[in-house]
């Protein structure tokens, strides 16, 4: 098997970028409204501005809960999405734990007997 030059390696790369690339225009769109969805179930506040989405945590004010997205690609919106979509996924997986956490409080609770609920002032 015939090794590849350091030429041959740099130009299958760069295909391999742009079609990276081509794939995050494509699916850019989609993504962002997947996300903006999302992103109101978890309590982020949804404004456009300037043409632009301006989606901010109401649980976090500081500037890094501010995210801007435009309508249309470009590589610093598909990095600002995925900050986004980063964000969400820690809220999103914040609440589950949470509500886990309430359904083996619930469940405990209901094995208790009447007189270990008075017991504990329950």
């Amino acid at each position: 098997m015939a090794r590849k030059t350091k030429a041959e390696l740099a130009a299958e790369a760069a295909i391999e970028q742009a079609q990276r690339l081509e794939v995050a225009r494509a699916s850019y769109t989609d993504r962002l409204m997947g996300v903006l969805t999302r992103a109101t179930k978890e309590n982020f506040e949804l404004e456009v501005r300037d043409g632009k989405f301006r989606v901010e945590d109401r649980d976090d004010r500081r500037f890094s809960g501010t995210f801007y997205l435009p309508s249309a690609w470009d590589t610093m919106a598909d990095v600002d999405l995925f900050q986004l979509e980063m964000a969400v996924e820690l809220k999103e997986e914040a609440r589950l734990e949470r509500e886990q956490r309430a359904q083996v409080r619930a469940t405990a609770l209901a094995k208790l007997t009447v007189e270990e609920r008075e017991e504990l002032g329950l």
